[in-house]
């Protein structure tokens, strides 16, 4: 029962990552076509619209890295797992995947650092006027989902290994 929750939740999680992706960027976007109207207008646009964009693109960038792992999107070297003998793509997608875990909990731990200093100094950010670390947590957050999803497909690769299965474009 409580493996049915949990999967629930994760189903739930997914479905907003995407949709925050999806929305977050589409309205960075319609708010630069507009910011950019107004300046050929003359008019005198969005004043804080530039710090918001770099803020924001922390956001997309992090939370698109998280979906481009969980969708095995990410750039790879398939051509090399699937030239390989079956066990040894395998082997070596395990272990490439570990090592991109290993390096973004190394990222995540140093993000959490800079978020926590920040936090610590409470520098506000000169147009929005919100406390500097909240832009840098989609760091630290996202990247925990990062590393999580590199350590399943590193699992699920070497679970691949031991069963012998062959190696996929998609796997």
């Amino acid at each position: 029962m409580p493996r049915r929750y949990l999967q629930e939740l994760v189903k739930a999680l997914n479905y907003v990552e995407e949709v925050l992706l999806a929305y977050v960027t589409l309205t960075l976007g319609i708010l630069i076509v507009i910011a950019t109207a107004y300046r050929k207008l003359g008019i005198i646009g969005f004043f804080w619209l530039e710090e918001f964009g770099r803020f924001i693109l922390i956001f997309i960038i992090f939370l698109g890295i998280s979906l481009a792992v969980k969708y095995e999107r990410h750039p790879s070297m398939i051509a090399l797992y699937l030239k390989l003998p079956t066990q040894a793509g395998h082997v070596i997608k395990a272990i490439v995947n570990f090592g991109c875990f290993a390096f973004f909990v190394y990222v995540d731990y140093y993000a959490w650092l800079h978020v926590i200093h920040l936090h610590e100094l409470g520098l506000i950010t000169p147009t929005l006027r919100v406390p500097f670390y909240i832009p840098y947590l989609p760091i630290a957050i996202f990247s925990i989902g990062v590393f999580v999803r590199f350590l399943l497909i590193s699992i699920k690769e070497f679970q691949a290994f031991l069963r012998k299965e062959a190696v996929s474009e998609l796997s």
